[in-house]
This record gives C-alpha cells, sequence and structure tokens, in this order.
C-alpha cells in the first residue's frame, strides 16, 4: 500500500482502500480531520476525558494496514456516533466548521438504498 501524507489526517477513502486514486475531494476532506484534530488537541471540548479519547483513537490512531482507520472515518462521517452536537467549550464557530465539513464530505461514504437508486434513474 502506497499513500502520502500523514494517514491520521487523510479521507477515509484513501485509507481504507489499498490503491485508491486520490483526489482534490481527499486533500479537501483531510482539512477536516486537521481542524478537528486540531481542535481536540488545543481547545476544551463536552466530551468527558474519557470519550474524547477513545474517538481520537478510533478515527486517528486506529491500524493504517488494516484499514480500520478509514471505517472509523466513514463510519463517523455518516452517523456522526459518540459526536455531541456542541463539541467545543465557547467556540461555536469551530463547532460549525467541523459539523459543516462532516456533513458536505458524508455523501462520498453514504449507502444509497436499492429503492433510492431507482429514483434517480
Amino acid at each position: 500500500m502506497t499513500h502520502t501524507g500523514t494517514w491520521q489526517f487523510m479521507s477515509a477513502h484513501l485509507v481504507k482502500n489499498s490503491h485508491p486514486i486520490h483526489v482534490v475531494k481527499d486533500d479537501l476532506k483531510s482539512s477536516l480531520y486537521v481542524v478537528l484534530w486540531t481542535g481536540l488537541m488545543f481547545k476544551k471540548s463536552y466530551m468527558s476525558a474519557v470519550d474524547q479519547t477513545q474517538f481520537i483513537m478510533q478515527v486517528f490512531n486506529a491500524d493504517p494496514l488494516v484499514g480500520s482507520g478509514g471505517s472509523a472515518k466513514s463510519n463517523w462521517l455518516v452517523a456522526r456516533t459518540d459526536f455531541p452536537h456542541d463539541i467545543f467549550v465557547g467556540c461555536k464557530p469551530l463547532d460549525n466548521i467541523v459539523l459543516e465539513l462532516a456533513q458536505l464530505f458524508l455523501h462520498r461514504y453514504s449507502v444509497i438504498s436499492p429503492e433510492a437508486q431507482e429514483t434517480l434513474l
């Protein structure tokens, strides 16, 4: 597997796939992970220390060789499980940018049901 960059900040698509095609969307998604990680490291969060540590371990520090980081990233983007709507204490603009970027990028990982696919045709 040959990937370039800091895998913790790579898009879920790049981490999950062994021979992905790297496109501009992947670099844009990286910006979300850089902003989110930086906020979690340096801003006070509404998340408990245990929840925050667990989230960081699952999304940023999972094993890239088995693709678990990519799965955790894509699962978080789609469901935003274990993540509050208000993330950072006293920093609503940072909350907004993280949540809006996540909303923007989740479409790459959303599964469309066969019924919904038929309505698109």
